[in-house]
């Protein structure tokens, strides 16, 4: 073999190789199953299930014991139905994803951050709050999984949802509370 063919066939096994590790690192066969619907849909998250059924905004939030936090940004109210399925369900992770592709977590200033494991067959709504800069209102996703980050090998919901309205007064977030049947 020549020179010239060595070195041909070493840059070939060279971009091989680069090229599977760029497809290991952005192309992961773990990927979520996501559930994509609107506002009002029921969509699987197992072993449970999720409704979103709305958004509301509001300059600063009321922390139910006379203080009020204040914020550079918003609040935004995420409400919400959990059902456990054939065993409880417990989400790790809800997040609210901004048109710029932001992503933000639950605040942990506001309460409640977490609606803990919710019963087979008992629907639980309340609503999740998230702060985020003022921009980010308008068309939003809510994302709803088990994972700390992304989901991986797991069910996750999808919820686009508008939030353009800013209430003036304080919000108080809805504590998750049993819905009667």
């Amino acid at each position: 073999m020549s020179r010239a063919g060595t070195w041909l066939l070493a840059a070939a096994v060279l971009a091989a190789g680069m090229l599977a590790t760029h497809a290991e690192t952005e192309w992961p066969v773990e990927r979520g199953f996501a559930h994509h619907g609107a506002v009002g849909e029921e969509l699987v998250v197992q072993p449970g299930t999720v409704v979103v059924h709305g958004a509301r905004a509001a300059a600063a939030y009321s922390d139910g014991y006379d203080g009020t936090l204040a914020s550079d940004g918003v609040w935004v109210a995420v409400d919400v139905t959990l059902t456990g399925g054939r065993e409880p369900v417990d989400i790790s992770t809800w997040s609210l994803r901004d048109g710029a592709g932001r992503r933000y977590l639950v605040s942990d200033r506001a309460l409640p951050g977490s609606f803990g494991a919710v019963q087979p067959g008992s629907p639980v709504r309340g609503e999740v709050v998230f702060e985020v800069p003022r921009d980010a209102l308008g068309d939003v996703e809510i994302w709803v999984n088990h994972g700390i980050d992304e989901p991986r090998l797991a069910d996750y919901a999808v919820v686009p949802v508008h939030v353009e309205r800013l209430a003036h007064e304080p919000m108080t977030a809805e504590p998750p509370a049993l819905v009667p049947r």
